[in-house]
């Protein structure tokens, strides 16, 4: 992580995800994400003092409570708080529930 970032902390039960674009494989079915359409879920990447969430936590979320950031360094990412995340995987699970 750039060290500039390490100075960015985040309120409260707010936490910033960077958008997942990949395949998503449930039960044998392949959800192709080639196209430019956006997928609801996202790595949590920073987490306020107040969210139950851990960084590196895989979410599903309600995209129309987000709030679109662009760092300085020129990545994008989306915010939100807990309660938009309809759904997570914990950090330690994600090898079994997640499909690449």
């Amino acid at each position: 992580m750039n060290q500039n970032l390490d100075k960015l902390k985040v309120t409260a039960d707010n936490i910033l995800i960077k958008e997942l674009k990949s395949e998503i494989k449930h039960e044998g079915l392949v959800e192709p994400t080639t196209y430019e359409e956006k997928t609801d879920w996202g790595e949590v990447i920073f987490v306020g003092e107040k969210s139950q969430l851990k960084i590196g936590s895989r979410v599903f979320f309600n995209r129309y409570c987000t709030v679109s950031l662009q760092l300085p360094n020129g990545v994008k990412y989306l915010t939100l708080k807990d309660e938009d995340v309809i759904a997570y995987v914990k950090p330690e699970d994600i090898k079994e529930f997640w499909v690449r």
